[in-house]
């Protein structure tokens, strides 16, 4: 069974557990085969690490699990100049866990922080790389990122040093930078996603624990307060819902709450 059939094998499985989830839960414990790397959406780059994270930190689009791309904290996009640039039209209502409206300056801020040397940036400049002004970023060269344009509060346009036309499904996590002035360690401290979880705490080589956002703008998750991700070292302490044997898939699919699909995507 190849990689996608397995991940889609798995949600069916466990969405159909989740029927027999006891009614009024508090809690959802879940187990997870490895203890992530990283709990930080800028340094993020691996597997485990990741799909923790995206419960936290969204992207401009996602693919769901039939394979189609849906809107997420864009609502729509189009493709200008054969894919050379993309103008996205951002979600309006979504606030960061902060408490801060997301806006188009955000897109701009999160871009480039993911593309600062200093920040120690993961997987996400391989997707960024080719945004006109990025390589003189990651050479230590700028701090702003020219390719990016804030035409308004919903509204971004950025623009590429060749076509991407795969550039809306990238995974490239969105966030307050704001949170950043807390220093290295930020994302110990405060949770600055617009995902329907917030971080809480991180146990290493124990437990990962999250709370459902009550200001996600799909709605908080239901079914479940908080939530525990345990890791190998400690599968069973209180007990756990599921066991996730390959890669965890989002928290609100487990809670039965799909993110909405929103308006269809241009391209």
């Amino acid at each position: 069974m190849g990689r996608i059939s397995a991940k889609l094998a798995m949600a069916a499985a466990l969405a159909l557990s989740l029927t027999n989830m006891p009614a009024g839960a508090k809690s959802l414990r879940l187990n997870i085969t490895a203890d992530p790397s990283q709990m930080d959406p800028i340094t993020e780059s691996e597997l485990i690490a990741g799909d923790i994270i995206r419960n936290m930190y969204e992207d401009l689009a996602g693919i769901d699990k039939d394979g189609k791309v849906t809107p997420v904290l864009a609502t729509e996009w189009q493709a200008i100049d054969g894919g050379k640039t993309w103008r996205f039209k951002l979600r309006q209502g979504v606030k960061f866990h902060t408490g801060r409206e997301f806006k188009a300056v955000d897109v701009k801020r999160s871009f480039e922080a993911l593309l600062t040397p200093a920040l120690k940036p993961g997987a996400s400049q391989v997707y960024l790389k080719d945004i006109v002004g990025a390589k003189d970023m990651l050479d230590g060269k700028a701090t702003e990122l020219a390719g990016v344009k804030v035409v308004d509060d919903g509204t971004v346009e950025i623009t590429f040093t060749k076509p991407d036309v795969l550039f809306p499904i990238y995974p490239v996590r969105i966030f307050d930078a704001d949170v950043l002035s807390h220093g290295a360690d930020w994302f110990l401290k405060e949770s600055g996603g617009t995902g329907p979880f917030q971080f809480v705490e991180w146990k290493r080589g124990s437990e990962v624990r999250l709370k459902s956002f009550p200001g996600y703008w799909s709605g908080a998750p239901k079914g479940a307060e908080g939530s525990s991700l345990r890791g190998p070292d400690n599968p069973g302490a209180g007990g756990a819902d599921h066991l996730s044997r390959h890669e965890p898939e989002p928290l609100c699919a487990f809670q039965g709450q799909a993110r909405p699909r929103g308006d269809q995507p241009r391209g």
